[in-house]
């Protein structure tokens, strides 16, 4: 560290998550070193300010993948009622929410939210306070590219003034299984099983026509030309 950096932070990053960490320092001043560690853990620390559930259902019955409803509920577990609250929704990988689901919500008066965000690949909905009485607010998101193996995802509610105050919940996108509309069996063809053709019936039926071949006589050839319309009902040159 010099005059030239001494404002400017200076960081290291780790591979590797090690035991130890050692620093050496030189020098004189004052300085201050943070070491920051970043895991994830499907415990989490919550408190009693709030209720926090969420369930996830796909909207169509023929292709479950393409779009789902994610439906969280809240609640505030304390007297009267709560400041400003704050719901995180992280986005599954693969998946982008429905801005149009979005501004119905903020649209909406029951709902009690104030506004939403979009950031990075999550939802933020701002409440202005909840009551002892659950408030769901379900909205659409949609797949815009295919991932094997989706893992859990994360919802978090706390307090905007006081964010120790916060529940934790993680869900997961169903896994999809599309049900595909079979195809309509062709028809079965004509079976020749246990049947014969009679050259007989052939003959007869050559012997009926000769029966009746009188009718013909009364029928005559004719070979000249017919008169042709002339003006409207004429032939088009």
């Amino acid at each position: 560290i010099s005059r030239k950096d001494l404002m400017k932070m200076q960081q290291l990053d780790f591979d590797e998550v090690p035991t130890k960490v050692k620093i050496n320092v030189d020098g004189e001043g004052c300085i201050l070193a943070q070491a920051i560690i970043t895991y994830n853990s499907y415990n989490f620390n919550s408190t009693q300010a709030f209720r926090l559930a969420v369930d996830v259902e796909p909207v169509s019955e023929v292709d479950k993948c393409s779009v789902a409803i994610i439906s969280p509920c809240v609640a505030y577990t304390g007297p009267g009622h709560s400041n400003m609250a704050v719901l995180e929704v992280a986005m599954p990988s693969g998946y982008e929410p429905d801005r149009d689901s979005l501004f119905e919500l903020a649209n909406k008066d029951n709902t009690r939210v104030k506004k939403f965000e979009e950031l990075a690949n999550r939802v933020v909905l701002y409440f202005t306070e909840l009551t002892n009485e659950p408030v769901c607010v379900p909205f659409n998101i949609n797949e815009n590219i295919f991932v094997e193996n989706v893992i859990n995802t994360t919802i978090k509610l706390y307090d905007y003034y006081k964010p120790e105050l916060s529940v934790i919940k993680s869900y997961k996108v169903n896994t999809c299984e599309s049900n595909v509309i079979a195809p309509i069996p062709a028809l079965p063809g004509p079976s020749f099983k246990n049947s014969t053709i009679n050259l007989d019936d052939q003959i007869t039926t050559d012997k009926r026509h000769k029966r009746h071949g009188n009718f013909l006589d009364k029928f005559y050839n004719t070979d000249f030309d017919l008169e042709m319309p002339e003006g409207l009902e004429g032939n088009t040159p």
